[in-house]
Formats: C-alpha cells, structure tokens, sequence
C-alpha cells in the first residue's frame, strides 16, 4: 500500500524546459494540465492571463540546471501545484518529451501567425468515420483557424487495433468559452472530444466572428 499526501491543488501546470549540448538552458513555458479523477493526463489550457507563479519557473530552472549538471540533454517537464496558500508544490519530474512540449514548441508561431488567438486547449479529437474523412473535417478547421493539429492516430494501419481514429490539436479562441463552443462546433462535424461533451445542438457553420479569422 501507497499513502500519499493529499494536496487541493488550486491550479495544476506542467513546466516545459530544455537543455542544450552546449549546457543552454531554455524554459519553454507551460500548459494548466487536464487530468482524469483518476490522475490520467487529458489534455492542457493555454492562456496569457494564467500563467505559473515565477517561484515555480525558478524551481523548474533550478531542477533542470542540475539535471545538466548530472549530463542530462533534451526536453523535460516538471508538474507542480499552486495550493490555496500560493505556495508551489513540485510532484513529478519528467525527463522526456511531454502532453503539452509539442503545443508549447509551436505556440509562438501560431501566435504570430494567427492574430495572437487569448486562449488555446490542447486536447484529442476522436473521429467518427474513416482516417481520411476525419483528416479533411481536421482541414476543414485549419482552415477556419479553430485548430492547429499536432498528431493523428489511424487505429487500421495498426493490426489488431480497434477503435476510431483521432487527432491531437490545439483548439483556439479568445476565451475558455469560446473555445468550447467551437469544441461543439467541431463535434457537429464529427471530431468529438470526451471531456468536454457538448450540452447542446452545436452550430451547423462557424458563426461570423470565426470566419473572419480564416486565412485568406
């Protein structure tokens, strides 16, 4: 048996680093993680407006300069929970690619590029037909701007696995409630996400104020 302490974190963030061959430390920012009751990583936000406390990006720093002092190089994200007292809690080291690295690596070229969309959900999409068809309801929403893919999965070019097929994507707005409107959106079209199950008929086309963000 395990017994852990019990700890009400108030917000829960995955801190992003990387090392160089030449021993160059880089914090690459961080994503508000999205976990099952059980603990299970379901996805992460991104807002400008929250953002892990600079006492947590010093820890992060501090991890990761002496892991590259021990020799380690590359990626690693370190979990940590802000309690209601503010202060910051640091509960799993992970020295490897994470969930929210890949997000995190294109955020400032999706912002740049993109009008500098608030807030943005890293999240998997689960298609309801074929990999094909849910690879042209994916661009359909790049077009659109709802979302940037970063993974797909096609379950039939795996023997033996059943299942649909999905993609991991960032789905942008300028609020949390605007990007769950367009998870219902895209629900409509056939690109579920569990997590956020849509609690109303969702629209047949991007409202107005999407299609201005289209790409020309």
């Amino acid at each position: 048996m395990v017994v852990e302490e019990f700890l009400e974190f108030q917000q829960n963030f995955c801190l992003n680093f990387a090392v160089t061959a030449g021993h160059e430390i880089h914090y690459l920012g961080a994503g508000e993680q999205l976990t099952s009751e059980s603990g299970g990583y379901q996805g992460n936000w991104f807002e400008h407006d929250r953002r892990p406390p600079a006492e947590a990006v010093h820890l992060g720093r501090e991890i990761m300069c002496r892991a590259a002092a021990r020799g380690y190089r590359g990626f690693a994200g370190f979990d940590m929970g802000v309690l209601p007292d503010g202060r910051v809690k640091v509960f799993d080291l992970n020295f490897r690619v994470n969930g929210s690295t890949k997000a995190l690596l294109v955020y400032d070229g999706v912002q740049e590029a993109w009008d500098a969309p608030r807030v943005s959900l890293l999240c998997g999409l689960q298609g309801s037909d074929s990999f094909s068809q849910m690879c042209d309801r994916a661009g359909e929403a790049v077009h659109s701007r709802i979302v940037v893919p970063m993974a797909t999965y096609d379950p039939a070019a795996v023997s033996g696995c059943p299942g649909n097929p999905s993609v991991s994507a960032l789905v942008l707005g300028e609020s949390r409630n605007e990007v769950l409107a367009k998870l219902k959106y895209l629900s409509g079209r056939g690109l579920r996400n569990k997590l956020f199950e849509p609690c109303a008929a969702p629209p047949e086309s991007p409202p107005e104020a999407w299609r201005d963000r289209r790409a020309a």
